[in-house]
């Protein structure tokens, strides 16, 4: 990323305001909470919305590396800090590869349950697995491997961004199958 003499002033990079548009849609983070320390009290103080993609028993087990949607405010600190580096182990930073950014006119409600479908999958022998799907380097791998529609389902109705491996941003547009 380019240096940009207005950040941190800016919610986002300016590389990445036309992608992430606050006034027509909601903007959402998957973000991984075994990639950031505290993250549940940290959204818990934020009080911005949010919830764990974890229910019940997964919730109370694995609530504190599980993965948490929020939804993002322009003004709020919390979405500044996840556009800003940092690599300790609390910080929010994108450069911890820590979070999927997604856009879409749905409700909280409606995004949170289309992505809970997708934290679990069925192993051919039978076995239940956890699906990392919000890791954007899985995330990545996922698009690449999966039948087109499989990402169809999974992709959803959202604009998914996320930072690659090798340190660019990329935007994925739901494709109708």
């Amino acid at each position: 990323m380019a240096w940009d003499p207005d950040w941190p002033s800016r919610t986002v990079p300016s590389t990445l305001e036309q992608v992430l548009s606050f006034d027509q849609e909601h903007v959402y983070a998957v973000i991984d909470a075994a990639k950031v320390f505290g993250l549940p009290e940290l959204l818990h103080a934020s009080e911005l919305e949010h919830g764990c993609l974890y229910h019940g028993r997964a919730k109370e087990e694995w609530g504190d590396v599980a993965p948490w949607l929020v939804r993002l405010d322009p003004d709020h600190g919390l979405t500044r800090q996840l556009f800003l580096p940092g690599d300790d182990r609390a910080a929010l930073s994108f450069q911890k590869a820590a979070a999927l950014f997604l856009l879409s006119t749905d409700g909280f409600d409606a995004v949170a349950a289309h992505l809970r479908r997708f934290t679990k999958m069925r192993a051919e022998d039978g076995r239940v697995l956890m699906l990392r799907f919000y890791d954007p380097v899985t995330f990545s791998d996922l698009l690449d491997v999966m039948p087109p529609s499989q990402v169809a389902e999974l992709h959803g109705p959202f604009k998914i961004v996320c930072l690659q491996a090798n340190g660019t941003w990329s935007c994925t547009e739901a494709v109708p199958c």
